[in-house]
C-alpha cells in the first residue's frame, strides 16, 4: 500500500510539472497614431517595427540607427507596418507565448517596444516614459501615441537619360548612382527616366546630390559629347527635373537608306549597284562586308512607286570595321563616308566609269537615311 501511495504521488507530481512547464501561444493587434512634434499633423509612410523584448530591439535600433540602409534588415521583429496619411497605423497578429500566463490559458498581457523610421524623421525608439502593454485577444487600438521632430527634407527627383547622339530618351537599361548627403544608392533606369526621392539634413548648410550614370559600352556626357563624371542638383530646388546625356563609345554602323536619283528617267534608278566605300589616303576603296553592296529596288507605297529605293546598305558593319578605315571620323559622325554607283555592276570600284557621292553618317543611331541623292551630289571617279 505504502509503495501504491509512492507511485501515485509521484504521478501526481510528474502531472504538475508537466502541465506548469507547457507554454500557450498567445494572439493580439495593436496600433496608434504617429505625428509631427511642431505640426502635430500625422505622418504618412512611417515605417513601425514591434519587438516583444526591449533587448531585440535595442541591437536593431543600434545598427539602424548608424545605418539607415540597413533599416528592416532584421529577424528580430515580430511585426511591421506604414502609417497612413494621418498617420495611423495597425499591426496584425502579434504573436508570443508563455510558460506562465497572467490568467492561465485564457489570457495574457505582454509589455511591447518599437523602432519607427522615416526618412524626414530618422530611427527612434519609442519614448521611455511610455510603456505598451498589450492584452491577448484584443484589438488594442489607439493605445500607441509618439511625436517626431524632423530632421530630414525629402527632394522629388526627376532624371531624364538622353542619347548625347540622336537626342532620343534612352531605351537601354541604365545604371544610376544616386549620392546624397545621407546615403548613396544604386537604381536600375529603365525607359529612360528615374523618378526618385532624396532626403538631406535641415540642419546641413549644404543640399547637393550627385547622379552618376553607367552602362558597358556607353559615357556619361554632357550635352556637348564631352565625358562627365557625374551631374549635381541642388536638392533645395524640390521637385527637381534635370536632363542628362549618355553616349555609345563605340557606336555601330547604321543601316543607310535613302533614295538614287542620278537618271533623269526615275525607273533608270532601279537596280543599280551601289557600294559602300571609303578613301584610304586619296584611293578610293569598297569595304569587302557583303552588306556593304546592294541593288536598288522599286518600292510600291500606297498607289505610286518609287524608284531607285536604297536599304540595307552596310547592315552588321561594326564600329571597329568602319572607324579603322574612315580615319577622318569626327567624335560624333563619320564624315568620309562614300556611296559608289556601280556602273559596270561588276563589284569593284571603275576608274572613269563609276561614280562617287560623299555623305556625312551620324554615329549612335540604328538607321540613317542618306536622302535623295540626285545627279549634282555624283562625280566621276577619276
Amino acid at each position: 500500500m505504502k509503495h501504491h501511495n509512492t507511485r501515485v504521488a509521484l504521478l501526481v507530481l510528474f502531472v504538475i510539472v508537466t502541465l506548469s512547464s507547457c507554454s500557450v501561444v498567445f494572439r493580439a493587434s495593436i496600433g496608434g497614431v504617429l505625428k509631427d512634434q511642431a505640426s502635430e499633423e500625422g505622418i504618412e509612410g512611417m515605417e513601425v517595427f514591434i519587438y516583444t523584448d526591449a533587448s531585440s530591439r535595442d541591437a536593431d535600433y543600434q545598427l539602424w540607427s548608424a545605418d539607415t540602409s540597413k533599416v528592416g534588415q532584421s529577424s528580430k521583429y515580430r511585426g511591421k507596418t506604414q502609417s497612413d496619411a494621418e498617420g495611423n497605423f495597425t499591426i496584425d497578429r502579434i504573436i508570443w507565448e508563455s510558460n506562465q500566463p497572467a490568467y492561465g490559458k485564457t489570457a495574457d498581457y505582454i509589455e511591447v517596444f518599437f523602432i519607427f523610421f522615416h526618412e524626414d524623421y530618422g530611427v527612434h525608439k519609442n519614448s521611455n516614459t511610455k510603456h505598451y502593454m498589450i492584452a491577448s485577444d484584443s484589438a488594442n487600438n489607439g493605445l500607441v501615441s509618439e511625436n517626431f521632430t524632423k530632421v530630414n527634407k525629402t527632394a522629388g527627383l526627376t532624371v531624364s537619360v538622353v542619347n548625347q547622339r540622336t537626342r532620343a530618351i534612352m531605351t537601354e537599361t541604365v545604371q544610376a548612382i544616386v549620392a546624397g548627403p545621407l546615403k548613396t544608392v544604386e537604381i536600375l533606369v529603365n525607359g529612360g527616366t528615374l523618378n526618385t526621392q532624396v532626403s538631406y539634413p535641415l540642419s546641413s548648410s549644404t543640399s547637393e546630390a550627385s547622379i552618376t550614370l553607367t552602362r558597358a559600352g556607353w559615357l556619361h556626357v554632357d550635352s556637348a559629347g564631352t565625358e562627365i563624371q557625374e551631374i549635381t542638383v541642388d536638392l533645395a530646388d524640390s521637385p527637381i527635373q534635370v536632363q542628362t546625356y549618355m553616349q555609345e563609345a563605340e557606336p555601330d554602323f547604321p543601316t543607310l537608306s535613302g533614295r538614287l536619283a542620278e537618271d533623269a528617267t526615275p525607273a533608270n534608278n532601279t537596280g543599280k549597284t551601289i557600294l559602300l566605300g571609303y578613301d584610304d589616303n586619296g584611293s578610293l576603296q569598297r569595304f569587302p562586308q557583303a552588306s556593304a553592296r546592294i541593288t536598288t529596288q522599286a518600292v510600291e507605297v500606297g498607289d505610286t512607286t518609287q524608284e531607285g529605293v536604297i536599304g540595307g546598305l552596310g547592315q552588321g558593319l561594326t564600329y571597329e570595321e568602319v572607324h579603322t578605315k574612315i580615319v577622318n571620323a569626327s567624335t560624333g559622325e563619320w564624315s568620309e563616308v562614300y556611296l559608289i554607283l556601280d556602273v559596270n555592276n561588276n563589284g569593284t570600284i571603275d576608274s572613269g566609269t563609276d561614280k562617287k557621292c560623299q555623305v556625312t553618317v551620324q554615329m549612335g543611331a540604328d538607321t540613317y537615311n542618306v536622302g535623295l541623292l540626285t545627279a549634282s551630289q555624283w562625280t566621276a571617279i577619276p
